[in-house]
């Protein structure tokens, strides 16, 4: 599957049930130009069966779309293989983005109308950013989190 395609990579999971919890395509595509141009991993974009379009919004505005690779309506082995396989996790809050913190794969999980007192990630690095409406999220404090992030986590634990 996808792992044995890319080298290392970050997985953003963008669709949510609702859309009050969807952070916008367009900044989803400025932290994925980030995560390509600063941390050197490629960007693997989720999304759920109706999510290909937002998937492919994505990948369009991004700066760097051959480093940019979409997925819809994957079936729970295949998602929990990718997030498994990912450096990072970032999730808007949706089921979905419970596989990182379970998997000690690093999280950073997206909140607006949820309750992250009781459904954040929860482990020893992740983290949550919230905001009502979720495009307050600024990609700044995005980035800022997941840098933060991805230098104190110890990758080699979760191998």
């Amino acid at each position: 599957m996808i792992a044995k395609l890319l080298r290392s990579f970050a997985a953003l999971y963008v669709d949510a049930p609702t859309p009050k919890r969807i952070w916008p395509a367009a900044r989803f595509a400025a932290l994925a130009d980030y995560i390509a141009g600063h941390l050197d991993l490629d960007v693997v974009v989720v999304a759920g069966s109706e999510g290909t379009r937002l998937t492919e919004s994505v990948r369009e505005a991004s700066r760097f779309p051959e480093r940019v690779h979409t997925f819809s309506n994957l079936q729970i082995p295949e998602l929990v293989a990718l997030v498994a396989s990912a450096q990072l996790w970032i999730s808007n809050d949706t089921g979905p983005m419970h596989l990182g913190p379970i998997l000690n794969i690093p999280t950073l999980g997206l909140f607006s109308i949820g309750l992250p007192e009781h459904f954040k990630p929860i482990g020893p690095s992740d983290r949550f950013l919230r905001a009502n409406p979720i495009d307050q999220i600024s990609v700044r404090d995005m980035i800022e989190t997941m840098a933060e992030m991805w230098a104190t986590a110890d990758r080699d634990l979760r191998r």
